[in-house]
């Protein structure tokens, strides 16, 4: 099959430009981030730390330390002032991004952490949340608040409202995880096939609103849809992909 010019098949390859290759770690970087600025990208890696660099000039800012396993999740808040790291040590630990100061070390897991989010909501009566979801069949939710406005350190439950969804043993491995864009609700996908949603707004906190087995192997990706429609995607190592649509009521819709 004869292929058509290069230029082509990539009009826009001008437009992009390689920046800089920055060697920082001793192993393989595992997962990175964004701030919410752009201006800086965080990077986990399998030397158990975590760095924070310059998009515009490649310096290094900080390093931060404390992990004993490596490092496989990172959330940036939506207020961009803590970076939560949680890694196969079973902790997460959170950091304060103006000062690289460790604020927090939320030890309940008893599983490899697999996915984190700060909850993206700007809800009443829905308070900050850090999502945590592990290997250990669990779903986490710590709740955090400010001790003031000024000085911006989180105090954290030091129980989160938690979900154990062990359906059978050694089956409900969690692996992904995701908010959908207004924060209201946050999917979860597991080794034993289920997609499972929560409710943020719950009167006690977070509320399970659907458990159901989406596929015939473990779920491995989630993707929330860009609309007013309560709708996300599960793709699955059964070689599918499945789309769920939630039908809610106007201030719902409003509220996603």
């Amino acid at each position: 099959i004869r292929r058509p010019p290069r230029s082509t098949l990539f009009p826009y390859t001008t437009l992009f430009r390689s920046l800089r290759r920055t060697v920082g770690h001793l192993s393989a970087v595992f997962c990175l981030l964004f701030d919410k600025t752009g201006q800086y990208v965080f990077t986990g890696a399998d030397d158990l730390l975590v760095k924070m660099w310059s998009t515009s000039t490649g310096r290094l800012y900080f390093t931060f330390r404390g992990a004993s396993g490596e490092i496989s999740d990172m959330a940036i808040s939506e207020d961009n002032n803590l970076l939560a790291a949680g890694s196969t040590d079973k902790i997460i630990r959170v950091w304060c991004l103006t000062s690289a100061a460790p604020v927090a070390v939320l030890a309940k897991h008893t599983g490899n952490i697999t996915a984190l989010h700060f909850c993206p909501a700007n809800i009443s009566g829905v308070p900050p949340y850090l999502a945590a979801t592990s290997g250990d069949g669990t779903v986490s939710f710590w709740k955090y608040s400010y001790k003031s406005d000024k000085h911006k350190r989180p105090v954290f439950d030091s129980e989160p409202t938690r979900y154990h969804e062990k359906m059978r043993p050694g089956g409900a491995q969690m692996i992904c995880a995701s908010f959908s864009p207004g924060g209201l609700f946050f999917a979860t996908g597991s080794a034993d096939h289920h997609v499972r949603v929560y409710m943020m707004d719950g009167k006690e906190g977070p509320v399970k609103v659907l458990e159901q087995e989406a596929h015939s192997e473990r779920v491995d990706s989630l993707q929330w849809a860009n609309n007013p429609t309560c709708r996300f995607a599960s793709g699955s190592k059964d070689g599918t992909a499945r789309s769920e649509e939630r039908r809610v009521g106007k201030e719902c819709r409003s509220r996603w």
